[in-house]
């Protein structure tokens, strides 16, 4: 990951909604405080996630990032 490729995964952090944290399993639809943690301070809930949780929100985050052109 390049520092562009970081800077866009950190603002797509920042834009996801809670329907597609539900859809993608990186948060529980019954578990208001979990949403409420991610909206307000998304990196620092990142990084507090167990390993399961955290490769899913990796997972959908990358699948946000714009495809890399053929150098």
């Amino acid at each position: 990951m390049d520092p562009r490729e970081f800077h866009n995964a950190l603002r797509i952090m920042w834009n996801l909604d809670r329907h597609e944290l539900v859809e993608a399993g990186v948060i529980d639809a019954d578990q208001e405080g979990h949403w409420l943690a991610f909206r307000d301070h998304p990196h620092a809930t990142a990084v507090r996630m167990n390993d399961k949780r955290f490769d899913r929100l990796c997972k959908l985050v990358e699948s946000r990032q714009p495809k890399r052109s053929a150098a």
